[in-house]
């Protein structure tokens, strides 16, 4: 691979290849596993937006491993974002807690269960090779990041 765009439209070719409950599966994945970074942050680096989708990032693993009444509970976990301070337009002058990686990781795979495109979970994708590189940048300046 050449560049990160390399990876992303490889990904978004395998993708768009494979069923919507397949993506729904890898788009849980990433999310879990940046979630899991972000729960493994020292307490003070935590955002309490990013843990408090938690409980709609296990409704979308529910879901994506076929438990069908688990749509209410993430139809209902992307309302109260779209409902909150969290979903805005005001660019740099709105909370930015809904942009951190494994919150938006989160949001998109609920997107991509809900609604079944390739798009969310390229998404979820992308989210997850700009945490990569963050995590690099992040080992780079000599703080350890748990794995």
């Amino acid at each position: 691979m050449e560049t990160w765009q390399d990876l992303s439209a490889l990904v978004k070719e395998r993708l768009e290849a494979v069923s919507s409950s397949e993506r729904g599966v890898f788009a849980a994945g990433v999310a879990e596993r940046l979630m899991s970074w972000h729960e493994a942050l020292p307490e003070d680096e935590q955002a309490d937006f990013t843990l408090s989708l938690r409980p709609l990032l296990n409704s979308v693993w529910e879901g994506a491993l076929g438990d069908s009444t688990a749509f209410t509970a993430i139809n209902r976990g992307v309302a109260d974002y779209m409902l909150s301070e969290y979903c805005h337009n005001d660019g740099q002058d709105g909370p930015d807690g809904a942009d951190e990686s494994a919150a938006a990781a989160t949001l998109h795979a609920a997107h991509a269960y809900l609604f079944g495109c390739t798009d969310f979970a390229v998404w979820v994708s992308d989210r997850g090779v700009e945490a990569v590189d963050q995590h690099l940048e992040y080992l780079a300046a000599g703080r350890g990041r748990p794995s």
